[in-house]
């Protein structure tokens, strides 16, 4: 649209919007600098996320020492299992100089070196004194040098970019050139047309947009790039091979510990679904005989994961009669009474008539009678009422409780389990997967 106004015209307006909008974007772009000089320092490229460190070990010790500036912190662990060793004293030998590492209560060990912060090569040797015994390392801490960074800036060459390259724009420069791409298209606009003024207007404006720098309103600072002491550090990551680089303050902190892979001979494994049972010598259940009502017995009702010994009172069940049992032992019962009964008047009777006309030994059958009678409704009346006693088989844990207090079970109800915690198996069927009897060892985990 700006393309078409601008053909539509004079030839005289044409040129006038052709030579501001050059001036405009001539004074808008940085520049680059000539062939041996710069505007400024050069932009720091982003450092690696590793500090410079030195890595040893022998068949006793493990040592990292990591380098910040001339700060050397040293990490001394076990070489078999990777466990902190915090009561060593090292001296670290850097060419003549002979430095005592300090112990910290982080179970590090940090020394001072001085002239190892200048990039370069340092030999360094560690004389390590333990009480579990003395070791010597020995190795090599190699510092880079940050590489420098081209002195080229954004922009393009040209001749009028080399001739304004030590002008920057500002906001009045913006300021001023806005106004006067208003003022020429005005003018123009009062002798052609308004779409030329707006042509003018536009093209200047535009140029200055897309070639001049951003500038931080009053009272605000533009961001700072990223100094290289934030980006650097140990940072956990995975290396191109697969493997994962873990650093020792992080290892440190996860507490890793390792463990060095021998060859050896290992027997086959199979994977089998099994189930825990109990030893039958080593376990019991309880059950009512005849069924009835449960009581709780005078040490209560026992819990479960609760320990009992053999005869162990668990609980007492009374037998509930059906009413026509009931009403056959109403019946026994007062017929029995009533046998008692005519037994004792025959008693009576042959007493009276003892003397020298009623042998002695009918006497004694009418006694033994009522004898008879008596004990026989007892037993009846305690048929009726008589509990029945829950007690323990076995000694053992009760792995299994099913009964509250006035619950009714019937007979051969499983009331109570008690099992022996030393005497469990775990069942597991191997089918045709490998012999039972080549097995060699076992073990079992839960799905939890």
């Amino acid at each position: 649209m700006i393309f078409a106004a601008f053909m539509r015209l004079a030839p005289a307006a044409r040129t006038a919007t052709a030579c501001l909008a050059l001036v405009l974007a001539a004074t808008g772009g940085d520049a680059t600098a000539h062939e041996g000089h710069d505007h400024g320092p050069p932009a720091p490229r982003l450092p690696q996320t590793v500090k410079p460190r030195v890595a040893v070990h022998s068949d006793a010790y493990e040592l990292v020492a990591i380098a910040s500036g001339e700060r050397l912190t040293i990490f001394l662990d076990r070489y078999v299992g990777n466990a902190p060793v915090a009561d060593a004293r090292i001296e670290v030998l850097a060419g003549a100089a002979t430095i005592a590492a300090e112990p910290q209560s982080d179970s590090t060990y940090r020394a001072t070196i001085p002239g190892i912060g200048a990039p370069g090569r340092y030999e360094l040797v560690f004389n390590i004194q333990h009480p579990d015994g003395d070791d010597l390392l020995a190795g090599t801490l190699e510092i880079e040098a940050l590489a420098s960074a081209g002195t080229s800036a954004k922009g393009s060459d040209g001749p009028i970019d080399g001739l304004l390259s030590s002008w920057r724009p500002s906001a009045t420069t913006f300021a001023v050139a806005v106004v006067s791409a208003l003022a020429v298209g005005f003018a123009l606009g009062a002798r052609r047309s308004r779409r030329a003024a707006v042509a003018i207007a536009a093209s200047a404006l535009w140029s200055t947009l897309l070639t001049g720098d951003a500038v931080a309103h009053e009272g605000h600072e533009p961001s700072p790039p990223p100094s290289a002491e934030s980006l650097a550090g140990d940072v956990p990551r995975r290396l191109p091979d697969g493997s994962v680089f873990l650093p020792k303050p992080g290892q440190r902190l996860l507490t890793v510990r390792t463990q060095i892979a021998a060859e050896g001979e290992a027997n086959r494994t199979a994977t089998l679904v099994g189930r825990i049972v109990s030893d039958p010598n080593r376990a019991g259940v309880v059950q009512s005989i005849n069924g009835g009502r449960i009581s709780p017995p005078p040490g209560g009702l026992p819990r479960l994961g609760q320990h009992v010994r053999a005869g162990d009172p668990l609980a007492v069940v009374t037998p509930a009669l059906p009413l026509a049992d009931q009403s056959t032992l109403a019946e026994k019962g007062r017929e029995i009474e009533g046998q008692i009964l005519l037994a004792e008047q025959k008693l009576s009777r042959l007493t009276r008539l003892q003397a020298g006309n009623v042998p002695r030994s009918q006497i004694d059958d009418a006694e033994l009678e009522i004898a008879n009678l008596k004990n026989r409704l007892a037993t009846l009346r305690q048929a009726k009422v008589q509990p029945e006693l829950l007690v323990a088989p076995i000694d053992g844990v009760v792995s299994t409780a099913r009964v509250v207090a006035g619950q009714v079970v019937q007979a051969q109800d499983i009331l109570f389990q008690i099992v022996d915690p030393s005497g469990l198996w775990v069942e597991a069927l191997v089918f045709d997967q490998l012999d039972p009897g080549a097995l060699v060892a076992a073990t079992a985990i839960t799905p939890d």
